[in-house]
């Protein structure tokens, strides 16, 4: 019986990875990271829009995404993106939430991409008067 187990567990290492290879996996990617607000005024909140694309060969879903500090996503055009299909995000810096000069924070986007699930994007502003 525990031979049995062995060999069982053996043949499932084996043919395990040999299937998943086969299968069509999603891959996230931010298009033009960092992110770049450019010049934002400190009395000000604004918008800009930004994109993600699904480089894999399997349909990637967004599962969450969380911001930090004054930054905040207003709309995401697709939570299913398919395979070479592009999803439009809009976000929002809040200006008067932040000092003066150049301020970077992150976007994290968590989804099914086995290989990266929470893909961490630079975003950047420059808060002026």
């Amino acid at each position: 019986m525990i031979k049995m187990k062995i060999i069982l567990l053996i043949l499932l290492f084996i043919l395990l990875p040999a299937y998943t290879y086969g299968q069509d996996i999603p891959v996230i990617e931010a298009i033009d990271s960092p992110w770049d607000f450019g010049q934002v005024k400190k009395s000000e909140i604004s918008e800009k829009s930004f994109f993600i694309v699904n480089k894999g060969e399997g349909t990637l879903f967004i599962q969450n995404i969380s911001s930090c500090c004054g930054y905040h996503m207003v709309d995401l055009s697709l939570w299913a993106i398919a395979p070479e299909e592009k999803s439009k995000i809009t976000i929002s810096c809040n200006g008067r939430l932040k000092n003066l000069g150049r301020d970077e924070k992150y976007f994290t986007i968590q989804s099914n991409d086995p290989t990266n699930p929470e893909l961490k994007v630079p975003v950047i502003s420059y808060i002026v008067e």
